[in-house]
Order: C-alpha cells, then structure tokens, then sequence
C-alpha cells in the first residue's frame, strides 16, 4: 500500500465572516490541513480564524499585503505553491470560501477518494450552482445543514468547475492558474499550453454565491471595485460585478438574481451527505455595507499615495547586525525580502570572527557584509557612509519583524509630510507585558510630534522605548550619518537599545529641524518579542543610564525611576533561577550592590 496523500485546501478571504468558520470545519472533515490567506478582512473573520487556531484545529493563515485590484490567480498559484513547498501536500484543492466540495452520489468519503489521486497530475472537479431557500442570516447554524436547491448542470458548461493540483505537478515552473482556479496551464515563450485535466468522480463543487442581501451588496461592491483597480471600469473583465454594483447604485438591487425557477432545479439535503458541525463563533460575525465600503475607499486611496511615492525610487538601506546567531539573520534577511517595498539595499553587519557564508534558500536577497568586531567600528562606519546611498535606513535586530508593507507605509508618511523630521516611527497600540521595555508615545492619539528632548526624559524616567525596539523607525542618512550610524551602541554583546534612542534623541546641525520625531498609530498587529535575559541586560543598561544622564530628570523623577528599577529587579529575583542563569548572576550582583548604596 502506498503513502497516504496529504491532501490540503488553500483559500483566500475578505469579508467572509459569515461562513468561513462553516468552511473550515467542513473543510477540515476531509483534509489534513487548511492554508488561508486573509486580505484584509476587518468583519470578524480574522479573530474567527484565531479562533479556530486556539482550538489547536490545523488551521493555518496570513495577512496578505494590502492591494487594490484583486489578483485571485496569483494569491492562489501562490498559496498552492506555498502548501507543497513549505507543509509538503500531495494533492492540493485551491478553493474560495463560498465553494464546499461534497459528494452527493454514493456513500464515499470525500478524502477517500482524494487519496486515490495522483500526485503527478492535474484534475478538474464539477461545479454547481447552490441556493439556500431562505437568506443565510445566523452564523451558529452550519450553512451545508440549511435547505438548499442547486440547479443542474448544463451541457454547455459541462466543464465548468475547479482543479485539484497534485504536488509533482508543481515542479513545472510554467504551471499557472487562471482566475477563479477553474483551469491550469503552462506559460511558455511560444504562447499558453494547456495542462491536460482529468476528471474527479463522484466530487463536486457546491458554490453559494448568494447566501443574503446584505453579503451578496458587500461581496459585489468589493468585488466591483477590486475589478475596477485592475482593470478600469470601462473594461468587459468581470462584467457581471458591474451589473450588480450598478444595481445598487439604482436601488434596484434584491439579493442575487434568482434565475432557478422551480422546474430548473432540484432540492439537497447537504446534511445526509456531510459530517454535521459544531459552529461556535457565530458572535464575532459583523458586516455593515456602508462601513466596509468606506474602508476599502480609504485603502484604495492609501494605496494610490503609496504607489506614487514608490515610484520616486527612494531608496533604504536595511542594517542587519549579526551577532553569531544564524537562524535570526535568516529571519532578519526573510523579514527584508518580503518587504513590499521594492527599493531596499541590505548590508549585514558582522559582530563575530565568524566569515557570513552564503544562507541556503535566500535567493533574491543580495547584502553586502561589514566587518564590525572589535576596532573596526570606525572603519565600518567609513564603508558604510561611502557605500549605502540610500535616502532613509531601517533596522532588522535580532528577533524583529515587520508587517511586509510596513517599510512601504513608512516611506510613504515619511515623503508626503510637509515638515523635514529626524525620523518617524510607527507605534502599536498593543498591551504590554511588564517585562517587555516598551513605550507607548501615541498617547491615543492617532499621530503626534514630540520634542526628542522630552521624549528621552520620558524615556529614561520609564525605563522603556517606543514599541518593538527599533523596527518602526524609519531614519533619514544624514542623520545616521551625523551619529556615526549608532555603531557605537553595538557590539559583540548585542545591541543597546536604550542607547541607540539616546543617541538618536540628541539634537544636531545635520537633522535640520529642532522638532521631534513624527508617530503615528499603526495597526499592524506585531510585537516584538524581548527574552528574560535581553530584558536583565536592559535593566543594567538603564541604571547605566540614568546614572550618566539622571541629573536631566527632578529629584522625584529620579527617585521613581530608581524605585522602579530595583521594583523590577525584586520581581526578576521571583521567577528567575540564579543558579541557571549566568546573565541574571552579574544582574544580581550589580542590583544587590546598587540596593546597598541606596
């Protein structure tokens, strides 16, 4: 007998909250795992997707980066591409949220009979047309247990369906979707070929494009406006979101055209056909047409600023430091190269004896490597100021990460403000564990200009720094260059965070402006994450500092900021085995003397 196939489905979502949790369990009753990406659902969906994630169910999604015009055959070709790739499926089943495969034939299991599949080809899977009987307004219910009709299908759209993709199919880099994945071919430099599909028995697709008025309004005004952004309005691509969508305009519209009279379709009873499901987050559905078509407006604006900034091709030279640890230079080097933003130079800063030899599986992202051990910060300070020509720099330390359109944004406030800033940085609005040495400097607000002196009293009387370190800080060249690149806050041992802001804080002749840095709010939903020990050596940098620099707080703020520092410190002494950790043992040591002079 031969190996089980891993079967998997891959889907995109927007808006779809309504049904998603009803396509996942079902989708779940046959397949292995589920592979979902989300573009830019803000109804529920993503916190169902959580959800569904807590019950530890094989479920797993991503945030796509945020464009207009909606490209469904490269998202799935990906996603597809991704299922085999990286979670090693056999057979691949590219759905949409709304399209639930069922057998109605016989009494074989679905999975049965995708584990007869062969993994070298290419197969095609009928699609009918589904109708619930009555509007699909209550989540707790599973939508396949609702009474439905389907109308047959007709000679002429005998080929009407979707693919499956078997894995080896894939090793062809030619292979291809088209929209909607109801076909696959091959582009070649003589024009497209088709890829032979063989039929899938008993199987087929049971799609609900209509499941209520309100649903069907949302999923056309989206759909009406991603078409739009890809293809203008006057073109005939995907004319018939444009019918609908003038429908609403005219006030015409009631729910989707019901064009299965009576005699044309037949009633299914999907409950005697699939396993019954348990739904249970029916309460975090939401969806108001108005609202999410003002939001999708809001980004289809936001993305026309952004592109017109990418194309003034300033450029952003990404620091990466290096401090022994592979796996986190790989991370940082991934976290650059799925960045959006397409006019990025990458420079590797090497803080070890250790020569940076080529990283496996990192095609498409060149960095140059400076030697910064020991003496030769002054020297890689010099290499840096003759080789990094870009207009802004961003940090990648160690454990960071950035949403992949994060460094797009970032430029894009950057260029279109009126005022020259030092730099901007993009702050979550997230709550913090106590250990974790963050700062929130929006103050509620959605965006605010702070004056870098206060800013760093604030700081130092905290003990904290604007959230995720220095990942949302997006600074100008000649102010890096002014501060000798911030290379003096980091060495063999790490970096200084802490430091690094102090020294960006100080005012000087080449950042133009007296203000402070610009923040503003972003929804980015990312923290970073900050270990036991880089918190201890935080704490020891912060008594460092504010020794150095205390006179600059009153004797109250001082002596607050003190109390906290040895508050801290007793909590740390709690939960941490002196004896196991060689960091928290110095940490002690300075603590206990510093308590004794206290």
């Amino acid at each position: 007998m031969g190996i089980a196939n891993k079967i998997m489905v891959v889907a995109v979502t927007k808006i779809e909250s309504d049904i998603v949790e009803s396509f996942v369990r079902h989708a779940l009753s046959f397949a292995d795992e589920i592979l979902i990406a989300d573009n830019g659902s803000f109804d529920g969906t993503q916190e169902i997707l959580c959800r569904l994630q807590e019950e530890k169910l094989p479920v797993h999604w991503e945030r796509l980066p945020y464009r207009a015009e909606f490209d469904h055959a490269g998202m799935m070709l990906s996603l597809v591409r991704e299922a085999v790739e990286q979670y090693q499926a056999d057979i691949v089943l590219p759905l949409d949220i709304d399209e639930f495969l069922v057998n109605t034939e016989n009494g074989v299991s679905i999975r049965d009979v995708l584990q007869n599949l062969d993994r070298a080809k290419v197969y095609h899977v009928h699609m009918y047309q589904y109708e619930l009987l009555s509007p699909y307004t209550d989540s707790s219910q599973f939508l396949l247990g609702q009474p439905c009709v389907r109308e047959p299908l007709n000679f002429g759209e005998k080929h009407r369906g979707k693919v499956i993709v078997g894995a080896e199919a894939l090793k062809d880099e030619a292979f291809r979707l088209i929209q909607g994945c109801h076909y696959a071919y091959r582009e070649t430099p003589n024009g497209d070929e088709s890829v032979p599909l063989h039929i899938v028995p008993l199987l087929h697709v049971a799609h609900f494009h209509w499941r209520c008025n309100e649903r069907y309004s949302i999923k056309t005004v989206l759909g009406w406006l991603g078409t739009a952004s890809k293809y203008t309005v006057h073109a005939f691509s995907c004319n018939y979101m444009k019918i609908h969508y003038e429908k609403i305009m005219r006030g015409e519209i009631d729910g989707f055209d019901k064009t299965m009279g009576a005699s044309a379709t037949e009633p299914v009873d999907l409950k005697a056909f699939c396993t019954p499901q348990q739904m249970r987050y029916g309460n975090l559905v939401r969806a108001e047409l108005l609202p999410i078509a003002l939001k999708e407006c809001e980004r289809i604006a936001e993305a026309y600023a952004e592109e017109k900034i990418i194309h003034r091709g300033k450029i952003v030279d990404v620091l990466i430091p290096f401090f022994g640890d592979t796996k986190s230079l790989r991370d940082s080097l991934h976290v650059a190269k799925k960045q959006t933003y397409p006019h990025m130079e990458v420079f590797i800063l090497n803080y070890t004896d250790t020569a940076i030899g080529n990283l496996e599986g990192l095609e498409g992202v060149t960095a140059s490597v400076l030697d910064c051990g020991g003496k030769s910060r002054d020297h890689a300070a010099e290499r840096l100021s003759e080789g990094a020509r870009g207009d802004y720099v961003q940090w990648l330390l160690p454990g960071g990460n950035l949403d992949t359109t994060h460094m797009q944004k970032m430029v894009a406030v950057f260029e279109t403000q009126d005022f020259k800033f030092p730099f901007i940085v993009a702050n979550q609005m997230q709550p913090f564990d106590t250990l974790r040495p963050y700062l929130d400097i929006c103050g509620g607000e959605d965006c605010r200009i702070i004056e870098r002196k206060l800013l760093w009293q604030n700081m130092l009387a905290m003990g904290k720094y604007p959230a995720n370190g220095m990942d949302d800080v997006l600074i100008p060249s000649r102010v890096m260059r002014a501060r000798g690149w911030l290379l003096e806050c980091l060495s063999e041992d790490g970096a200084r965070v802490m430091s690094m802001w102090r020294l960006l804080l100080r005012e000087k002749p080449e950042d133009e402006t007296s203000l402070g840095l610009y923040a503003f709010q972003d929804d980015s939903p990312y923290i970073h994450e900050v270990s036991t020990d880089s918190y201890i050596r935080h704490q020891m940098e912060w008594l460092e500092l504010l020794s150095a620099e205390g006179e600059l707080l009153s004797a109250e703020g001082l002596e607050q900021a003190l109390n906290e520092l040895l508050s801290n410190y007793h909590h740390l002494s709690s939960v941490c085995d002196a004896e196991n950790s060689q960091m928290f043992s110095a940490y002690q040591e300075v603590m206990q003397a510093f308590e004794a002079e206290c």
